[in-house]
């Protein structure tokens, strides 16, 4: 049976959950809907905030790539950066 420690010292046990192999995709989706489906309506708040940040952290990802990219093509130098202040000035004053 796993053991949690907690911060104080004392220990917690419980039983061992199911797991399936993270590289078992359809049966790990299908068992996550199934645990979902049984999730006290109290966490379902907090189950969407951590896929909305599952989410942030996606995007974040795609943009870090998006930058490396226009770095590596010479598009994020001082001087692209410059012009591309000034046009935006420009369309704005």
């Amino acid at each position: 049976m796993p053991t949690l420690v907690g911060k104080h010292g004392d220990a917690y046990h419980f039983p061992a959950m199911h797991t399936v192999p993270s590289n078992d995709f359809e049966n790990l989706r299908n068992y996550l809907h199934e645990r979902i489906d049984r999730v006290e309506s109290s966490h379902l708040a907090f189950l969407n905030r951590t896929l909305q940040q599952l989410k942030v952290f996606e995007l974040s990802e795609q943009l870090d790539q998006g930058f490396d990219a226009d770095r590596a093509a010479g598009r994020l130098s001082p001087a692209a950066i410059a012009e591309a202040v000034q046009i935006a000035r420009r369309a704005r004053p």
